[in-house]
């Protein structure tokens, strides 16, 4: 329990000082789509889950992602991990910070770090180093929505060293914040 609280700290943390932060780069949404997990065998029974949390821009082509994925089939909500992965955009700027769009399609490349109750222990904790790749995002945080298609993610278990891939078919980010709203003079 202690450990969820200070990653929950953390996060928040992390939150409010990107929101303080005066750069023109910044955006903030909410991000949904599906999830499947596959070869970690023993730890991840989810036939299909649901991804959400936020994305945050941190300069012109870089991003934070914070999300959770939380099993729907075949126990609804039956298990929970969350992932942190810094992503930084390939064919160009994802957000110009201006009234200008940004690029309209574009690919990701990130890293960072899972959390999960798949150790020995079965306690929530950093299981899982990540490594995400992205072919296809159109759209941008300035148009308020973006679509990202067919993410792969490697994962490495640190416990067991089982490689894990996670398949994101479709993931919407909905933007309320440096949309071309706020860059309108």
């Amino acid at each position: 329990m202690r450990k969820k609280i200070m990653v929950l700290l953390t996060t928040l943390l992390f939150f409010g000082s990107a929101l303080s932060a005066k750069t023109d780069y910044f955006d903030l949404g909410v991000t949904v789509g599906s999830r499947s997990h596959f070869f970690e065998r023993g730890y991840d029974t989810s036939k299909l889950s649901l991804q959400y949390g936020l994305t945050m821009g941190l300069s012109d082509v870089y991003e934070l992602d914070i999300t959770a994925t939380s099993q729907l089939v075949p126990s609804f909500f039956g298990d929970t991990s969350a992932q942190v992965l810094i992503q930084r955009s390939l064919l160009g700027f994802r957000n110009s910070g201006t009234e200008i769009a940004g690029m309209g399609f574009n690919m990701l490349l990130g890293a960072g770090v899972g959390f999960s109750t798949y150790n020995p222990y079965a306690k929530f904790s950093l299981t899982h180093l990540l490594v995400s790749f992205t072919p296809a995002v159109a759209g941008s945080p300035s148009l308020c929505k973006r679509e990202r298609l067919l993410t792969f993610t490697l994962g490495i278990n640190i416990y067991t060293q089982q490689v894990s891939l996670y398949l994101d078919i479709l993931t919407d980010d909905f933007y309320f914040l440096g949309t071309y709203k706020d860059h309108q003079r």
